[in-house]
């Protein structure tokens, strides 16, 4: 009875240590959206989290990923000079596609979630501020460059619809450089 608990106890060990690769990374990068009101574009910075968790090491990864969007932009109305600035808090589930070798790994991902967003308008005369929610759906593509065993770094593009009445309906687009750890 003895074995067969140890040989159990064993069985159990090496099925844990092989069944998940977990890892998070901190990435960065340009942002660019449209604004619908005005009809132009902003453009700013995005920085986000990702943690991510990779069932038995295979090609699938799942995922939770919340940041900040930074965006701003000028618009002459009239003789009035309006600057409009743009803050968003995107927060969605991150499920991924891992295709490659050990070194480099090529990733497609989508996005499912919600983001939070607030926008500033100031001029001459004018100082407004609003805040909104709405769905967030995308998809991205990118790799991921393994620098060793624990550390990689990623890069990207990826796209986010943002539903809300700041965006109407408009696409964030977002070129990306992070920095991740394996553990």
């Amino acid at each position: 009875m003895k074995k067969i608990a140890v040989l159990f106890v064993f069985i159990i060990g090496s099925l844990n240590s092989r069944a998940q690769q977990n890892m998070i990374s901190v990435e960065g990068g340009w942002a660019m959206a449209d604004l619908e009101e005005v009809s132009t574009s902003m453009n700013g910075w995005r920085i986000a989290g990702l943690y991510e968790f990779n069932p038995y090491a295979g090609k699938v990864t799942h995922g939770i990923s919340f940041g900040y969007v930074g965006m701003s932009t000028d618009v002459m109305v009239g003789a009035t000079n309006i600057h409009y600035e743009l803050g968003s808090f995107p927060v969605y589930y991150a499920p991924g596609l891992l295709l490659g070798k050990d070194k480099f790994k090529f990733q497609l991902k989508g996005a499912l979630g919600w983001q939070f967003s607030n926008i500033n308008r100031t001029g001459l005369l004018i100082e407004t501020k609003n805040s909104d929610g709405g769905i967030t759906l995308g998809a991205g593509a990118g790799g991921l460059y393994n620098i060793n065993s624990n550390t990689f770094l990623n890069f990207g593009y990826e796209f986010l619809f943002m539903d809300n009445s700041f965006y109407l309906d408009e696409f964030l687009h977002t070129i990306k450089l992070g920095l991740g750890f394996k553990f």
